[in-house]
Formats: C-alpha cells, sequence, structure tokens
C-alpha cells in the first residue's frame, strides 16, 4: 500500500463520523453563517444555470452525491433532471454551498434536499458555534453579579435558548422546505421580516467583528505598551483587507484554527491558574469573592454579557437541515447546550475565583496584566488570541462583504474566465474601492467603540435576546398557533414580554455602563 493510500483509509475510519466527514461536516458548517439571507434569490428552476449553480458533489472530493434529492415542481420534472446529470464548473464557493438553499427558491417549490452531518458531526458544529470569544467576558459578568445571581443568569440563559433552539427545530419539521433562519422569519411575516432579520444580523456582524480587533489589539497592546492600541487596530483591518480575497472555501478551512485557539487559550487560562502561587490569578490561592453583588446596577449589565455566549441561533435551522437524520435535532441540542453550559460556568468560576472583584472585561487583560505569569505564557497566549482573530474574522466579515456589494451592484462580473475547470473570480475597480470603503469604516468603528466588555454586552442584550428568545418565540405562537393550548400561549407570550424587556434594560446599561 501507499503513504496515499494508507492515510486515506486511516481518514476514512469511522465510516460517517470519519476525520474526513468531519472536516467536510466542520467546512459546510462555517458556510452556515446567513450568507444566503444576503445571497441574490433565484426565482424559478429555470434561473439556474452553469453560472449561478454549483455542482452537485459530496463532500470535498467532488464525488456525485446520490443522497441529495431534490424535489421540484412537476412542470420542471426535465429540467431537473438535466441538473442532477449535469457537471457544473466549480466556483470558489461551490464546496461549501452544498446543501444550502435559496430563500426564495425554498418559498416557490417543493425542493427538499436530505442533509449529510451526523449526529456526533451536528453536535461537534453546533458547540463550535456558540464556542466564540463573549465567554472571556463572563468572569467579568460573575463580578458583576456575584455566584448566586451569576449562577441562575448563566443557568437560565442556557435552558431558554436550548428550548428556543428546539422550537427552531420542530418549525423545520413542520415546515420542510425551509432551509435557514431567513426563511422562517419570511413564512412568519413575509419579505419585511427577512429584511428586519437581515438587519440585526448585520449589526451582529459588526459588533463580532469589532470585538475581534478589540481583544486582538487589547492583548497586543498590553504585550507592547510603547506602541499605540491603534497600530495594531489598524494591523489587524489591515489584514482584514487582505483576507477578503481569498477564497471562501480557503477561508472555512483556516476556520478550524479558530477552534484551536479557543481550546488552547481555556488550557493556557487554567495552566496560568494552577502555576500561579500568590493572589491575584490564583487557583491555589483564590481571590476573594462573593454571593451577591453590593450594586444591583451592576446585574443589568450582566443581562447581555450572560447572553452573549448563546448567540448561534441564526446558524441553528441550516445545522439541522444539513443532518441525515433530522429528528436527533432536540438530543443533539440538549447535549451541545449542557456541554456549552459546563465550559462557560468552567471558565467563569476559574476567571472570578482567580481575579475576585478585579476581573477585567475580558479575562485576557487580567493574565496578561498579571506579573506574576511568566512572559513565555503570556506570549502564547497573546499568540492564540493574534490567531484566533485573524482566523475568525475574514468569515465574519465576508457576509457584509456580500450584502453591501450586491446592494450596489459591485459584484456584477463583464468579463467571465476559466481555468482548468475553475471560475476565476474578476474584480472591478469599483469593487476594489468598496472594499477599502468597507476597512476604513470597520476602523472608525473600532476607534468609536473601544470596550470589550461594552461592545459584548451590547450584542447579548440588543442581538442575543431578540434573535435567540423573542423571535423563536414569536415564531413558535404564530406557526403553531392551532396547536398550543391557552396557558401555553400565555406563557410564550410572558416570555416574549420579558426577553423585550431584557433586551432594552441591557442595552441601556452597555451604553450608561462606566
Amino acid at each position: 500500500n501507499s503513504p496515499d493510500s494508507r492515510r486515506r483509509s486511516f481518514l476514512d475510519v469511522g465510516g460517517r463520523n470519519s476525520i474526513n466527514n468531519f472536516v467536510s461536516s466542520f467546512q459546510r458548517a462555517q458556510s452556515f453563517s446567513g450568507l444566503n439571507l444576503f445571497e441574490p434569490a433565484i426565482d424559478t428552476i429555470d434561473d439556474i444555470s452553469p453560472l449561478t449553480s454549483p455542482p452537485i458533489t459530496n463532500g470535498e472530493f467532488g464525488e456525485p452525491d446520490n443522497n441529495r434529492i431534490f424535489d421540484t415542481l412537476s412542470r420542471h420534472g426535465t429540467e431537473s433532471e438535466q441538473i442532477n446529470n449535469f457537471e457544473f464548473p466549480q466556483d470558489e464557493n461551490s464546496s461549501l454551498l452544498l446543501g444550502r438553499q435559496n430563500s426564495k427558491l425554498s418559498n416557490t417549490s417543493e425542493r427538499l434536499i436530505s442533509g449529510n452531518s451526523t449526529a456526533p458531526q451536528t453536535i461537534f458544529n453546533s458547540i463550535n458555534t456558540l464556542m466564540g470569544i463573549a465567554m472571556l467576558s463572563l468572569p467579568f459578568g460573575f463580578k458583576l453579579c456575584g455566584w448566586i445571581l451569576g449562577t441562575l443568569l448563566l443557568l437560565s440563559s442556557a435552558i431558554v435558548t436550548d428550548y428556543t433552539g428546539k422550537i427552531l427545530g420542530k418549525i423545520m419539521r413542520k415546515y420542510p422546505h425551509l432551509t435557514s433562519y431567513g426563511d422562517i422569519a419570511n413564512l412568519y411575516g413575509g419579505g419585511k421580516a427577512q429584511f428586519i432579520i437581515t438587519l440585526i444580523f448585520s449589526i451582529d456582524l459588526f459588533g463580532a467583528t469589532i470585538s475581534l480587533i478589540l481583544i486582538f489589539s487589547d492583548s497586543f497592546s498590553l504585550l507592547f505598551p510603547d506602541i499605540s492600541i491603534k497600530v495594531f487596530k489598524s494591523i489587524i483591518i489591515f489584514i482584514l483587507f487582505i483576507t477578503s480575497f481569498i477564497p471562501l472555501h480557503i477561508i472555512s478551512f483556516l476556520s478550524i484554527f479558530g477552534v484551536v485557539c479557543t481550546s488552547g487559550v481555556l488550557i493556557a487560562i487554567i495552566v496560568s491558574g494552577l502555576l500561579t502561587r500568590e493572589i491575584p490569578g490564583s487557583l491555589l490561592k483564590p481571590a476573594s469573592t462573593y454571593l451577591l453583588p453590593d450594586n444591583l446596577n451592576d446585574v443589568l449589565l450582566s443581562l447581555g454579557i450572560m447572553m452573549a455566549p448563546w448567540g448561534g441561533h441564526i446558524v441553528l435551522p441550516e445545522l439541522i437541515k444539513d443532518m441525515k437524520h433530522p429528528s436527533k435535532y432536540s438530543k443533539c441540542c440538549d447535549i451541545a447546550f449542557s456541554f456549552s453550559f459546563a465550559l462557560y460556568y468552567l471558565i467563569s468560576s476559574v476567571g472570578f475565583l482567580m481575579e475576585g472583584s478585579n476581573c477585567e472585561d475580558s479575562l485576557i487583560k487580567n493574565i496578561m496584566l498579571n506579573k506574576n505569569n511568566s512572559k513565555s505564557l503570556i506570549l502564547i497566549i497573546c499568540s492564540l488570541m493574534g490567531l484566533l482573530s485573524i482566523s475568525k474574522i475574514p468569515l465574519v466579515t465576508r457576509p457584509l462583504i456580500t450584502v453591501y456589494e450586491n446592494l450596489f451592484s459591485l459584484n456584477f462580473e463583464t468579463e467571465i474566465t476559466y481555468q482548468d475547470g475553475v471560475r476565476q473570480k474578476t474584480f472591478s475597480m469599483k469593487r476594489f474601492i468598496g472594499r477599502v470603503l468597507f476597512t476604513i469604516f470597520i476602523l472608525i468603528l473600532s476607534f468609536t467603540f473601544t470596550s470589550f466588555g461594552q461592545v459584548i454586552a451590547f450584542l447579548g442584550s440588543a442581538i442575543c435576546f431578540t434573535v435567540c428568545i423573542t423571535l423563536p418565540l414569536l415564531f413558535y405562537l404564530k406557526l403553531f398557533n392551532d396547536e398550543l393550548n391557552q396557558l401555553t400561549k400565555l406563557a410564550i407570550k410572558f416570555g416574549i414580554l420579558i426577553s423585550i424587556s431584557g433586551a432594552i434594560i441591557g442595552t441601556y446599561s452597555s451604553f450608561v455602563y462606566d
């Protein structure tokens, strides 16, 4: 056997849960970032052409996927058969758009697709969706509200978002032609509702971009205090500009470094606490903590911080659609949210025990400012945070680039070229200038918003309360109205009221907190 055949056989061990299939599932999940909220719609099957449609392939190997079933309107049967047998030229998005349906198409036909991801792969992708840099602010949240309220808020956030995540699953099962959060919004309230979702998600992506820039610049400015923090912001934004030209399939593959870096940071924080023997920053000699806060106003800010790590609902419908057996989704959801809660509570407890009332809005700041920590550990953490930001920021900003280029018709190509059967992207001067202006706008935002904790609190309050609780409950109330009893309807309405109140109070606190 050749080394290549041995390598392939090793990567394929485990059948559907092999390393190859996990990687393929992970790459698909990286494209489930709300992109289809911004893509131009295909009105009918006649609009599908070799220039607009991805090939029907299985995973990253380019083999025909016999499991994908396209059930179109009967009057398009002949065209559908031709499409299934045609090898479309590939462009940069082809391999990542497998299994994803355009919102308008899914609402005008019964075009159904069976997914490829197994239950373990869906659990992994769900956890990866939830695991973000927002969890670095959780110790700060415990500082604001103490052990009792902090535990209750984090636990209740986990339970409620797990419940609303399963609501999205129920909606997808009842209406199997839906493929995304935007589709559900469109079914609920038409084009206006979908537009509102797009607007909310755009704000969320801008906030996520700013938070990545802040965590990058804060980390390196603490490592190099003589250099202005604006220099580091400019560096990461320049990297953003360069990576905006990299094909999506490469960016999605590189995003696996984000998983590695996040895990590495968590391990480094725990190691730091175990190696440090003096207050602050020690797990062996914990700092002074408290059960309840002295100032109840601080609790208002913590509402958004405790909600921020759960903001993955916009992607969940696409993860459900990518499942081989969607009936297992509820159990997958319970496992993913339970694991995430355990991880979040661990990092919250570790950070609060290490720093007590001295917790900064990002635990990384405490680690890097602590003179008891070795320089090598600080350098490792700083490097991991840098790689984390670099690996995630291109994927976060890609939907924003897509929406403004579609809005201003900057992505229109007058000349289409192919090389070795692969479609080559061409960039007009207008498109180039558009990306320059986009990066300048991001730079201005990063200079305007300078507090990582307040940005996270805003995202948790204004966005996560809305997308993860309020809207799913509204969807459920309307789309399952005939199946719910009066008591359940009353409970859902009460939940909507509480969620809206939390969003308003938390958002206000994120702006006025000093």
